[in-house]
C-alpha cells in the first residue's frame, strides 16, 4: 500500500514522500509535485501486484547444461572420473539435440526418440585415438550415457525444481526394446 507524505521544509518548500511497503520490500521515493507522487505510487502498486505474471517458472527456464553443471558442482571432488563422464555424456547428448531448443522443457518426447536414433550411430574411439579404433556407440555405452543425463535431472528434481525425467523413460523404454528383440531372438 501507498502512502504519501506532505514535508514542508524550513524554507518553505514542499515535497511530497512516497512509501510503498510491501511483504518482501519497502519503496521510499520523494518529488516536488503532487501529482507526480500520485502517478508514482499508482504505476509502482500495479507493477508490484502483477509481477508474478511476469514470472517465468525455474522449470521452464533451465538449461540442460544448467542441469549438468547442478549435478558437477554436487559430487565429491575427489571423483574427477564422474566428473568427466557427466561432461562427456552432456556433449555426445548436446551435440545431437535440436539447436533451437534452449531449455530442457522446450525438448519434447519425439526429441529424446531421435536423440536414441543419432546416440546409436554416434562414432566413439575405443581405446586410443587413432581412426582404426573408431566404432560405434555400444548399448552399453548409450544407456550410461543416458543414465548420466537421467541422474543429473533426477538431482535437479530432488532440489526442488519441477522436471519431467525423459532420459529415464527413454531408458526404460530402451531396456523394453531390447527385452522384446531378445525375446524374438
Amino acid at each position: 500500500m501507498a502512502v504519501i507524505e506532505k514535508k514542508i521544509s524550513k524554507d518553505g518548500d514542499v515535497s511530497y514522500k512516497v512509501k510503498i511497503r510491501h511483504k518482501d520490500f519497502e519503496i521510499y521515493k520523494t518529488f516536488r509535485q503532487e501529482g507526480d507522487a500520485k502517478l508514482f505510487a499508482w504505476y509502482k502498486e500495479r507493477l508490484i501486484d502483477n509481477i508474478q505474471n511476469f514470472d517465468i517458472p525455474l522449470n521452464q527456464r533451465i538449461t540442460l547444461q544448467q542441469i549438468i553443471e547442478l549435478k558437477v558442482k554436487a559430487i565429491d571432488s575427489k571423483d574427477e572420473r564422474s566428473k568427466k563422464e557427466f561432461l562427456l555424456a552432456f556433449e555426445r547428448v548436446f551435440s545431437l539435440l535440436p539447436k533451437e531448443k534452449k531449455f530442457y522443457a522446450q525438448y519434447s518426447p519425439q526429441d529424446w526418440d531421435d536423440l536414441l536414433k543419432n546416440l546409436s550411430s554416434f562414432e566413439v574411439y575405443k581405446g586410443c585415438i587413432k581412426e582404426e579404433t573408431k566404432r560405434f556407440m555400444s548399448r552399453s555405452t548409450i544407456r550410461r550415457t543416458l543414465a548420466c543425463i537421467s541422474s543429473a535431472v533426477s538431482y535437479a528434481m530432488s532440489q526442488g525444481i519441477d522436471l519431467e525425467n525423459l532420459p529415464l523413460k527413454l531408458i526404460q523404454k530402451y531396456n523394453l526394446n531390447k527385452r522384446i528383440e531378445n525375446e524374438e531372438t
